[in-house]
């Protein structure tokens, strides 16, 4: 599910977004840019709109600890269709009216 949400984020927006619900650092006026989504994109919306008014988006590679156990992580759908449909009006949002 991660890889085809971020690899859509970089069809649709150009972003590169490699793991959008990850933590962020940011500059406090980045968080202040205006977003419509309402759910679980919010975050992949704040980077694209901060990409998109010449904020730099990079990466640092973190190194994690391990817990001594995996646990299986299942997808709740109910949030993957509100991000699509967030996704979508985002989209929309920049393309079509020409919103930032």
């Amino acid at each position: 599910v991660s890889t085809v949400y971020n690899y859509l984020v970089r069809l649709l927006f150009g972003v590169p977004s490699y793991d959008a619900g990850s933590i962020k650092a940011m500059q406090k006026k980045v968080t202040e840019i205006p977003i419509i989504s309402q759910g679980v994109f919010d975050e992949a919306e704040r980077i694209i709109r901060a990409s998109k008014l010449g904020y730099r988006i990079g990466v640092v590679p973190v190194d994690h600890k391990s817990i001594g156990h995996k646990r299986r992580y299942l997808p709740k759908f109910s949030l993957l269709g509100q991000a699509i449909i967030d996704m979508l009006r985002v989209w929309w949002s920049l393309r079509v009216t020409g919103e930032t």
